[in-house]
């Protein structure tokens, strides 16, 4: 609502907003962890292990009751282009986890909608077609860094798809850019 509500206790579930990605790294390390890499990023999203196939949104391939999906730019949003004919409830952010019909089919939540999220990635529009095919870790310098996801700032259903990327300089910051952190599987089974 244009108000800080860092510390303030009616929004401690809410998503992390205005943070640069060397913000994000930081936490994220103090923590003991670190931001995704964009292909972590992507197969948490997309990946439904029982059908063994990749999604087109993190709930399946179908752009269906979008309302009870995501946080999204709907008539609720403040801003221009707005898709009017649903409503989520939410005109700027919502409380982590509130659209649990959204959920990946790893059962994690807002991976589309809500904010767009930081990854440990640099940007390179080309660096897919010379990656390798498994566990990809991105390109070793650049100047920007990709970020994954919809915001709720976004209306358009092709950019809310699990695999769209965006790219900014990592000391850039939004109301719409948050993230969140990964830790290795062997950190917590070594």
């Amino acid at each position: 609502q244009g108000q800080p509500y860092y510390g303030e206790e009616a929004y401690a579930n809410y998503p992390v907003v205005h943070v640069s990605w060397l913000d994000a790294d930081v936490f994220c390390r103090w923590r003991g962890a670190r931001l995704p890499t964009e292909a972590e990023w992507e197969m948490a999203a997309r990946w439904d292990t029982a059908e063994g196939h990749v999604r087109t949104y993190p709930w399946g391939d179908e752009w269906d009751d979008p309302a009870s999906r995501l946080n999204y730019c709907d008539a609720s949003c403040p801003l221009a282009g707005a898709d009017a004919s649903f409503n989520d409830g939410w005109a700027l952010t919502a409380p982590v986890g509130s659209f649990p019909a959204g959920f990946s089919a790893l059962g994690i939540a807002d991976l589309a909608g809500n904010v767009a999220e930081w990854v440990a990635d640099w940007y390179d529009p080309d660096y897919y077609a010379i990656s390798p095919e498994v566990d990809p870790q991105g390109p070793t310098e650049g100047t920007q860094r990709v970020v994954r996801g919809g915001a709720w700032g976004v209306s358009s259903p092709d950019l809310l798809r699990s695999a769209m990327r965006s790219h900014y300089d990592p000391d850039a910051h939004g109301p719409g850019v948050g993230f969140r952190c990964a830790i290795s599987a062997s950190a917590v089974n070594p």
